[in-house]
């Protein structure tokens, strides 16, 4: 099976294309150094770009903003808030994706954790990048504003199994958001492992799970 990718035109607020002539668009290399590139590339990604549609940017660039509010700044968050506590009390964590988990919240957020992979490899098996990036956002609003509010007790107390479960979920989100977020997530997952690349190990792969706690639980939420 071949597939050809095409992508859209990038147009202005008034939906002209970027043209010299024109003079309505910033220089490349300012927004990446002003936004970074993997807002750039989240961007572009989650947007209808790929689907040979025309995308509307700021002359600013503000619409990189939004990768950085939505994805970025919640995974750094959830790394530092991991860092921050395990380095404090010492605390080598492992990765426990296919193991018996003895709290709800645990056993929740791993089963969420495999739905998000599910997610992002079907749609990159189908070229379609942005719903990979949609389950991002979702995912990782989750990740903290969810699982690590409730379990904040139990960072602090020193629970190994709370962190065993961050750091799983970490690992596997940056092994996921690699392709569309390299650098942050080679930081990340360096940082955490102690790995060479991120970009050297394997693309996550579903694990079983119980789907039914998932359920319950966007219930209650």
């Amino acid at each position: 099976v071949r597939v050809v990718s095409a992508n859209g035109m990038v147009v202005d607020e008034n939906k002209r294309k970027f043209s010299k002539s024109l003079c309505n668009f910033v220089n490349p290399d300012e927004q990446l150094e002003t936004y970074g590139a993997d807002a750039v590339r989240l961007f572009i990604l989650g947007s209808n770009f790929m689907k040979a549609e025309p995308v509307p940017v700021d002359k600013e660039g503000k619409v990189f903003v939004e990768s950085i509010k939505t994805i970025l700044t919640p995974l750094w968050n959830a790394y530092h808030f991991f860092t921050l506590y395990a380095n404090a009390g010492n605390i080598t964590a492992r990765d426990v994706m296919n193991e018996p988990t003895h709290n709800a919240l645990d056993e929740y957020i791993l089963a969420e954790t495999n739905v998000f992979v599910d997610v992002a490899n079907k749609a990159l098996a189908e070229y379609k990048p942005d719903i990979a990036v949609k389950e991002f956002v979702r995912f990782l609003d989750i990740l903290n504003n969810w699982y690590i509010r409730l379990s904040r007790a139990r960072f602090w107390d020193e629970d190994t199994d709370a962190f065993n479960t961050l750091y799983t979920v970490l690992t596997t989100v940056c092994r996921t958001l690699a392709p569309f977020a390299p650098f942050i997530s080679e930081y990340i997952y360096k940082n955490l492992t102690g790995a060479e690349s991120v970009h050297l190990e394997s693309y996550p792969v579903v694990q079983q799970h119980d789907d039914k706690i998932v359920t319950d639980m966007r219930r209650v939420q």
